[in-house]
């Protein structure tokens, strides 16, 4: 059977999953009450959705080639909105640049939010997208810069995005990630079902979580919280990651 069969067979559990049915850990109901089931509009949608409205028009008017990695739809940008809401996020690293999306999300959490950006490259739409915002976001070329920066700037409640990962990168990324859910932060992990990289470290990363901690995952996206205070618990959920 292959990956994508057995994702489909899943469906129903994680649409029952996605309202909250079968979940009995506080913690984890309120995470799906409060922030995978989108029932109130919250204070950024909609400059949020002012910007994915700009994202289409330069691309159409660059003719930029879409890259799947890159790219994050509106619903995925306001479901990162709320998890940093939720967790109250002071700073975040994002590790793999998308369309300039998510980290205008994050960015619009509060005028103080500190974003580290690893991997950015050439992208008229992205630096277009994210200049408005570009006092508050540090680029770095690699990996290790961008989380020896971040780490040294948090002090708590760490948290991690990551979008893609290039192949010398994986080691560096998981030590990263493990040291994130180590503070009791939160790491979200994209494109699990695009990206060899991401794919590997949600693997790793559920290891992480076998004794304490919790994660819901999509198949092609995750959220791990490690929380040392909760025991193990983790769910299949729809996420719009």
């Amino acid at each position: 059977m292959t990956r994508s069969e057995k994702h489909l067979l899943k469906a129903p559990l994680r649409w029952w999953r996605s309202r909250g049915f079968g979940i009995h850990p506080p913690f984890a109901y309120g995470f799906v009450d409060e922030v995978v089931r989108e029932r109130n509009a919250y204070y950024a949608y909609a400059p949020l959705h002012c910007v994915a409205a700009e994202i289409r028009r330069l691309k159409k008017v660059n003719r930029q080639e879409k890259r799947p990695e890159r790219e994050i739809s509106e619903p995925a940008a306001r479901m990162l909105l709320r998890t940093g809401a939720k967790f109250d996020w002071r700073n975040a690293l994002v590790i793999g640049q998308t369309n300039g999306l998510a980290e205008s999300a994050l960015c619009m959490l509060h005028s103080e939010f500190r974003l580290f950006v690893a991997g950015k490259g050439p992208a008229n739409v992205f630096d277009a997208v994210v200049a408005p915002f570009c006092n508050r976001i540090s680029f770095f070329s690699d990996v290790s810069g961008a989380a020896d920066a971040y780490m040294a700037e948090s002090s708590s409640k760490p948290a991690l995005v990551v979008n893609h990962i290039q192949a010398g990168d994986e080691a560096v990324v998981t030590g990263v990630a493990a040291t994130v859910l180590a503070c009791d932060g939160v790491v979200v992990v994209r494109n699990v079902h695009k990206n060899a990289g991401c794919s590997r470290l949600d693997i790793n990363l559920r290891k992480c979580l076998n004794s304490r901690g919790a994660w819901f995952a999509s198949g092609k996206a995750s959220i791990f919280v490690g929380l040392g205070y909760l025991p193990s618990q983790h769910y299949l959920i729809n996420l719009p990651l």
